[in-house]
């Protein structure tokens, strides 16, 4: 039987509940505001000196870019976490196959270059 934890579940939903909402209304307003762009407008320049509109959004896909392969870096650590308590407490493991595809390039894109080193 699993025990409850009320303030567990009040520090770490609530928070994390919040960031995927800012997340997902900016990544809704970089769509919105890019999709708006008339073709002629790609070229004309910002308030970032020297950058053009297209440069700007480049730019931001690419910040997309790297914070999405930060993300699953922290659902890997997250699931490596959670392995260890459910296989330290006889829990089943939380890794289901559904999971682990998705992970698994990036934990050898971690590891990988980390064995040399003894890991």
């Amino acid at each position: 039987m699993t025990q409850s934890m009320p303030l567990l579940d009040k520090v770490v939903d609530a928070p994390a509940r919040q960031v995927w909402d800012v997340l997902d209304a900016s990544h809704e307003a970089l769509r919105t505001t890019a999709r708006a762009v008339p073709a002629e407008g790609w070229h004309l320049p910002t308030p970032c000196a020297g950058w053009a509109v297209a440069q700007v959004f480049q730019h931001a896909v690419g910040d997309q870019i790297g914070c999405a392969v930060a993300l699953m870096a922290c659902g890997l650590d997250a699931v490596v976490h959670a392995w260890d308590i459910a296989m330290a407490t006889g829990r089943p493991s939380p890794l289901t196959p559904e999971l682990a595809r998705p992970l698994l390039k990036v934990a050898g894109e971690i590891v990988e270059p980390l064995r040399p080193r003894g890991a």
